[in-house]
């Protein structure tokens, strides 16, 4: 992942921080920023990948918990949560 576009880096070293971003990035314009790159499926699904596996990480670093509903699965900090 060391030759992935300077945007790319960016955007993946947001998730490392532990504040908020300052910026959000909208749909459009990660999706232009997918489309500067015209990366392959299998180097998209690569990237998709590597950022799923990054925001297990953080996730588990943080005071949250995981709540599976049919087949989707949120995250809801844990002083929000009030278990049944």
């Amino acid at each position: 992942m060391d030759n992935m576009p300077v945007d790319y880096k960016y955007l993946l070293n947001l998730l490392e921080k532990d504040k908020k971003p300052r910026r959000r990035f909208t749909d459009e314009e990660i999706l232009e920023l997918l489309r500067q790159r015209a990366y392959t499926a299998t180097e998209l699904a690569e990237l998709l990948d590597y950022c799923e596996q990054r925001m297990r990480k953080i996730l588990k670093q943080l005071p949250v918990v995981r709540v599976q509903s049919g087949r989707r699965v949120y995250y809801v900090a844990e002083d929000v949560w009030k278990k049944p």
